[in-house]
């Protein structure tokens, strides 16, 4: 049924979509149709997801799904450099959502498929404001698609030791995306996509999640291109089964069940086997992920040979995760003063790293040393030299080196790029803040994305010329007000600041 023409009956601004699985109702506004909470599978607790049924009559399309339970109390955190939105939870949460600007099959747009961050463990397609599609189906011709599935305990608790109704409980969060693509697979072209041009991306936990699904043979053909933002999967691996199995075991065992009655554990309240979890294995905290079985999901240090062919991008944010200068106007502090801040964390060595900072940034504020990351883009680059070395199709890698004007001037940091990408900076508060700058990098950024979607080449109008990666060269894309290519620039930087614990620094002024 793939590439049956759609059938569009428009009621006002609200257009019904008959799809091969069945009618759904959504809106329009502004240009763009948008279908949210879209039902894609079903799943008992801890077993593999199964795809809806066809249905008869019309389903609303208007409100988003349900998503995934959360493991951890969520806190208002962050809200003002990346404006959030917090949904209702339930375990039965294997929703998308679509925006596209038409609806007829025949038009065989590209097809974005976006993955949201927060680890394997919280998160949701619909968390950030500024994972939103609309702006993306209006103004570059693509249809885009988000994703809700299981999380954390729900997802990723390894009870395959307990038969085989379990035996792929410890990535079921990653089958439901798989199941996901294969929606899109049936059903996109009624939404006006192209179900053989379809491109996957994600950032830090939804990187890790497309690195996951490129280690799954079964994923061939449901997908032709990757990006992963800041989410390289050395930098979340999946765990040795021997381990998970055992932290598994100490959580049945503290809820009282074994193997006889191991079904039981389907129909404990979740915010008790959260809490009993977190009890029985406290050292897992965030860390969830998927356990490779060696059959279904490869170990992550297996290339797949079914997506060597698979083009990607790959690149980190200039801070992601490192912190970033103190609090206060640095221009009212001396070049002294900020050489004072930074012998707190960097001693005697203090001269030689700002020396080398300014050799690898010239004309940035040396307070920044604080801010530049070493851990994520240095496993960045080794997972793009690896890349290179054993796959078929190019990789290619970028830097993302604006400093915001915020709190004083900060380096972009996690999740940074987010607005940039989707065509959303208008929707955040920081991103606002950088007028003109801000709209520059959106169509650099954005552009190279799109172009990469409907060619796998990120090449751009607004760009250079944008090489392919080698272990040899290290060509980085660094995308800022002034977008450059630059060979190995940060190898020095990197690897000194590597050698640096990260340093507790409160928000300090200049004299403290």
């Amino acid at each position: 049924m793939i590439g049956k023409i759609a059938k569009v009956t428009l009621t006002g601004e609200y257009p019904i979509v008959s799809t091969p699985m069945g009618r759904l109702h959504g809106y329009k506004d502004d240009g763009v149709f948008g279908f949210r909470g879209i039902k894609y599978a079903n799943a008992a607790r801890f077993e593999a997801p199964t795809p809806v049924e066809p249905w008869e009559g019309v389903k609303d399309a208007l409100d988003y799904g349900y998503v995934s339970p959360l493991i951890f109390k969520v806190e208002p955190d962050a809200t003002f450099s990346g404006p959030h939105r917090f949904w209702p939870e339930h375990e039965d949460c294997q929703y998308l959502n679509v925006w596209t600007s038409t609806m007829d099959a025949g038009r065989k747009l590209p097809v974005m498929v976006w993955l949201h961050g927060g680890g394997f463990t919280s998160g949701s397609s619909v968390e950030m404001y500024t994972y939103e599609g609309i702006s993306l189906a209006r103004t570059e011709d693509v249809v885009v698609v988000t994703v809700n599935h299981r999380l954390n305990i729900l997802g990723y608790l390894d009870l395959s030791a307990y038969g085989e109704k379990y035996q792929y409980s410890g990535y079921v969060g990653i089958l439901d995306i798989v199941e996901a693509l294969k929606w899109v697979q049936t059903n996109i072209s009624s939404f006006g996509g192209d179900p053989d041009n379809v491109t996957i991306f994600g950032q830090s936990g939804g990187g890790a999640k497309v690195a996951s699904l490129m280690q799954m043979p079964e994923t061939k053909g449901l997908y032709h291109k990757a990006i992963i933002q800041s989410g390289v999967p050395n930098f979340m691996p999946g765990k040795a089964p021997e381990g998970e199995r055992l932290g598994a075991k100490k959580i049945v065992e503290a809820l009282g069940l074994d193997a006889d009655t191991i079904d039981q554990i389907q129909n404990v309240p979740f915010n008790q086997l959260a809490e009993i979890a977190l009890k029985a294995w406290p050292e897992k905290g965030f860390g969830w992920s998927p356990v490779p079985d060696g059959i279904r999901l490869l170990p992550y240090a297996q290339i797949c040979e079914e997506t060597v062919d698979i083009p990607m991008i790959v690149g980190s944010n200039i801070s992601e995760f490192s912190l970033n200068a103190p609090d206060g106007d640095r221009q009212q502090w001396t070049r002294d003063e900020k050489k004072a801040m930074l012998r707190k964390r960097f001693g005697d060595d203090t001269d030689a790293v700002v020396a080398c900072f300014e050799a690898t940034y010239p004309g940035r504020d040396i307070i920044n040393v604080f801010a530049v990351d070493d851990m994520v883009r240095r496993k960045t680059l080794e997972f793009c030299a690896m890349r290179a070395a054993r796959a078929t199709a190019p990789v290619y890698n970028y830097l993302f080196t604006y400093e915001f004007p915020y709190r004083g001037g900060r380096f972009a940091w996690h999740c940074a790029e987010i607005p940039f990408i989707f065509k959303n900076t208008h929707m955040d508060d920081v991103t606002r803040s950088g007028g003109i700058d801000a709209v520059i990098m959106e169509n650099s950024m954005s552009s190279a994305w799109m172009a990469f979607a409907r060619t796998g080449r990120p090449q751009s109008r607004f760009l250079p010329h944008w090489p392919e990666f080698s272990a040899d060269t290290k060509p980085t894309m660094l995308f800022d007000t002034y977008c450059e290519v630059k060979y190995g620039f940060d190898d020095d930087l990197t690897e000194m600041l590597s050698h640096y614990p990260p340093f507790s620094l409160t928000r300090m002024g200049a004299r403290n």
